[in-house]
């Protein structure tokens, strides 16, 4: 019995068409039996019908491609532009085709596809999670003209697709404050200051005008309230480097709580990746912990964030995350004159071994504690 329903499964039918062929095969059987011309004829009607109709759907789809254009950087959570661009290079027009993507669980109906024309189907993707999610072939039905056949073709084969963590907001400036608490001899790191190309961008209050300064900077209404030329005074930062280190250590056994812990951490790395790399030309640093420790070194801008955060969403908690490794390796990387950033879960004074051993400021954000609260939310 079984065997016999997985057979029928495997007939390019749809429910309607599996339906008649059996009402079909019922009709053959008692006219046959009976001697009725009428419902013989009848019934092998069906039949052909049936078969004509599976010849005419596998005939719309041939010569149909089909590719995804997906961004190169995508962030679980939020929604971005999810598009399948279809196009038929058969010499005859392909009518009735039902197009599924099986990852957002959406489904386009193209009801004429002239040959030689492309088609680009569009729709908002939102996946739940960061990591590796795997991507099935796009599915091409057609059940022309009347819906008894369902023909299946499968295009763009398996692919992957990686997705980074969710991206918070962080507040820039309170973080910057607490560099300069919890790095102790940050500003000896800094180089003397010279032109960068992001001084002058950081807005720190208003102080009276005095000879020398812009025109530009003047703010003019407070300017009008007080009576007197007011200008707007910048934070000049020489640069921005940062070594930011990541320990996807995990308690044991593993719990749920522990997961999103570990993902919130991974959205607070990714966050100041992203919010870095928005100001080009520092150097940056990511670190992460594990066995076989990834050191990404780079300056700031979109490919330095794309490598980065592609290895953030790879990344996989663990108990056994090994943090001395990721020193050694540290060691023997020549480092570029920054502050360093622990992010972890655990209590252990991580920012300490890497002040005695690298002989640099290094601040700790247990993440776990909530000691990102001040500066970030997502």
């Amino acid at each position: 019995m079984h065997a016999i329903l997985a057979w029928f499964r495997r007939l390019p039918l749809s429910r309607e068409g599996l339906f008649w062929l059996l009402i079909a095969t019922a009709m053959l059987v008692t006219g046959l039996f009976k001697g009725i011309n009428l419902i013989t004829l009848l019934a092998c009607w069906i039949i052909v019908l049936t078969v004509l109709n599976g010849w005419l759907a596998r005939r719309q789809l041939r010569g149909l491609e089909a590719r995804r254009a997906l961004p190169a950087l995508v962030f679980a959570q939020t929604p971005f532009r999810w598009a399948v661009q279809l196009k038929n290079r058969g010499r005859k027009r392909s009518q009735s085709i039902t197009v599924h993507e099986d990852a957002i669980q959406q489904a386009w109906f193209v009801g004429n596809l002239p040959p030689g024309r492309d088609l680009t189907l569009e729709d908002a993707g939102n996946l739940p999670a960061r990591g590796v999610v795997p991507l099935a072939p796009i599915r091409v039905t057609c059940g022309y003209p009347v819906g008894l056949a369902q023909v299946t073709r499968l295009l763009d084969g398996p692919a992957e697709l990686l997705v980074a963590p969710r991206l918070g907001r962080l507040e820039r400036g309170v973080f910057r404050h607490w560099l300069s608490q919890h790095c102790p001899g940050l500003g000896l790191l800094r180089a003397s200051p010279h032109r960068h190309p992001a001084a002058h961008t950081e807005f720190h209050g208003l102080r009276a005008f005095r000879a020398g300064d812009s025109p530009r900077h003047i703010h003019w209404r407070t300017t009008a309230r007080r009576g007197e030329l007011m200008v707007r005074e910048f934070e000049d930062w020489p640069n921005d480097n940062l070594i930011l280190l990541v320990d996807p250590w995990l308690p044991a056994p593993a719990s749920a709580q522990g997961d999103d812990r570990l993902e919130r951490l991974l959205s607070l790395a990714a966050t100041i990746l992203w919010e870095w790399c928005r100001q080009k030309g520092d150097d940056l640093v990511l670190g992460i912990a594990s066995p076989t420790p990834v050191l990404i070194h780079g300056v700031t801008g979109l490919p330095f964030a794309m490598d980065a955060l592609h290895a953030l969403a790879r990344v996989e908690g663990s108990p056994d995350a090994s943090f001395d490794t990721m020193l050694c390796r540290l060691e023997e990387t020549a480092l570029p004159g920054a502050a360093i950033v622990v992010l972890t879960l655990r209590g252990e004074p991580l920012a300490e071994a890497l002040h005695d051993r690298l002989h640099r400021p290094a601040g700790q954000i247990n993440v776990g504690a909530g000691e990102e609260r001040d500066f970030f939310e997502v």
